[in-house]
């Protein structure tokens, strides 16, 4: 799967940022920048291990945008399936939502380590690779912004989690917690 990002996202960021009075140099560095600093994290995504719980992109490419202003970085993504697709034709088990919280706790512990993450998890942010393994991809962009205090947290999780007594649970266990308890 191939997930392209931009820098500006669209023409309205770059309106946005030529009403602040910024010149095109200054908007193509500062994309560039941005860019880059998404490379940085795409290169600590890729050395996860095998047994991390975090999608990681097979390879990336940057380049200038193709005749217009910015940057845009080409991710190739390993195909897999949206957990709102799974929940379609399957209802998970209590044990399975347990599993689902306990391995996305995981996948923020370990993306937290390494400063890749500060927002809400999404439903569309969760992945199944295969029976009772899901996979945090942490490449999108549009992620809610949380208090950094709610980050320390697992509450990030329940806008994925469905149980409503995991939910509760969730809200109030710290990051390095076991969910479990």
């Amino acid at each position: 799967m191939l997930e392209t990002v931009r820098f500006p996202r669209d023409q309205k960021d770059l309106f946005d940022w030529m009403m602040q009075g910024k010149s095109m140099p200054e908007i193509e560095e500062e994309c560039l920048q941005q860019v880059q600093t998404l490379g940085k994290e795409l290169d600590l995504l890729q050395l996860a291990g095998p047994e991390s719980h975090l999608v990681k992109p097979l390879r990336y490419e940057i380049m200038k945008i193709p005749g217009g202003t910015g940057w845009q970085a080409e991710i190739l993504k390993p195909r897999l399936m949206p957990l709102s697709v799974l929940r379609r034709y399957h209802t998970l088990t209590s044990r399975e939502e347990s599993l689902l919280a306990n391995q996305l706790a995981a996948a923020l512990r370990e993306a937290k380590k390494a400063r890749l993450h500060k927002n809400r998890v999404l439903e569309s942010d969760v992945y199944v690779a295969q029976e009772h393994e899901f996979l945090l991809d942490l490449t999108g962009l549009d992620w809610p912004v949380v208090p950094q205090e709610e980050c320390d947290t697992l509450e990030t999780l329940v806008d994925v989690v469905r149980d409503p007594d995991l939910r509760r649970r969730l809200r109030r266990q710290p990051l390095f917690g076991d969910v479990s308890e």
